[in-house]
């Protein structure tokens, strides 16, 4: 056979990270659990010296879930313990997938390794019926590396 290895191009970037989780009150703006559920959730409120203006996941009290709060001050502080338990909104959609492993050969479009190392790669290649103009990682018998006709 003849045909030389390539090496990975530049690695992928990282996945983005997923959006932060988002909590809802119901259509009605409404608790739908805990001591204040049924009750409407007042929007601002202040707690731990922030401002909010949608349901919250802050507060170890409250395990990270959503809430909002259900009775606040004359300056819109949130009274303790007067909380409404929030669901999660719409779930975020799934990260994109990462881009295709994209194989190279060196930079002066010769195989790097394989039977055919050293030797130029030959573009455009057919494999398997299909036509090829750059490193391709098809082929069981090559392991999922990247290849070329030399």
């Amino acid at each position: 056979p003849q045909w030389g290895g390539c090496t990975l191009c530049s690695p992928p970037p990282p996945p983005p990270s997923p959006p932060p989780t988002q909590w809802c009150t119901d259509s009605s703006n409404t608790a739908v659990n805990g001591p204040g559920s049924g009750s409407p959730c007042f929007f601002p409120f202040t707690y731990g010296g922030q401002t909010y203006s949608a349901c919250v996941g802050a507060g170890s009290e409250y395990s990270g879930n959503g809430w909002c709060a259900t009775a606040v001050d004359g300056e819109g502080r949130y009274i303790s313990p007067q909380w409404g338990g929030c669901t999660l909104c719409s779930p975020p959609p799934p990260p994109p997938s990462p881009p295709p492993t994209q194989w190279c050969t060196d930079s002066s479009n010769t195989a790097v390794n394989g039977p055919g190392s050293g030797s130029p790669c030959f573009f455009p290649f057919t494999y398997g019926g299909q036509t090829y103009s750059a490193c391709v990682g098809a082929g069981s018998e090559y392991s999922g590396n990247g290849w070329c006709a030399t």
